[in-house]
């Protein structure tokens, strides 16, 4: 008897098993038809204007604590405020008595305000030595001193340096100037320019 109910039992568990079996078998996936190229490169292309490039943001020039020696840099714009007249001699244009204001603005609160450029410049072909005055002036004291340096490209493009004396709140300093085109670089120190 209980091999009756052993077989009987197996029977059962493998007639589960074979219905288990039949009731999970596996469709069979459809076949794909391959997409044509244009359609595929049309649904790949994006729709959407791609991002902008991010553009990096600048980082703020360190300020200084205006006291004391530093080492000094920032920008300015020029604006020719007193037009020059042209003189040609032996081939060479003479510029004289041009004079331009300028809005520095600096990492040091010494060097940063209103300059005038009074100027001249003796151009050849497309080179200009140039030669002046430069005064900058804020609310706490002025610089004044002599500049040297030299243009091209019609005057777009220029180099030159001062050696600027201190006054008012900036007596017994000296200040360096070096300009490039509209950038500018220095040094603020106590003590005199060099003797030529």
């Amino acid at each position: 008897m209980r091999s009756l109910i052993r077989s009987l039992v197996t029977l059962a568990s493998a007639a589960l098993l074979v219905g288990a079996c039949n009731s999970a078998s596996v469709t069979p996936t459809p076949a794909t038809t391959p997409v044509p190229t244009s359609t595929l490169t049309a649904t790949l292309s994006p729709t959407a204007t791609p991002a902008a490039t991010p553009k990096p943001t600048p980082t703020p020039m360190p300020t200084t604590d205006a006291q004391g020696d530093e080492v000094v840099f920032g920008t300015m714009d020029l604006v020719l405020s007193t037009p020059y007249t042209i003189t040609s001699v032996g081939g060479v244009r003479q510029f004289r008595g041009g004079i331009a204001t300028t809005t520095e603005t600096m990492n040091d609160a010494r060097v940063t305000g209103t300059g005038t450029w009074s100027f001249s410049l003796d151009l050849y072909t497309d080179a200009a030595p140039e030669w002046g005055t430069f005064k900058l002036e804020n609310a706490q004291g002025a610089w004044e001193g002599t500049c040297t340096g030299a243009s091209w490209n019609m005057g777009v493009s220029a180099i030159g340096g001062c050696w600027l004396i201190g006054s008012g709140g900036y007596e017994g300093y000296t200040y360096y100037r070096y300009m490039q085109t509209t950038e500018i670089q220095g040094i603020v120190f106590e003590g005199s320019p060099p003797s030529p």
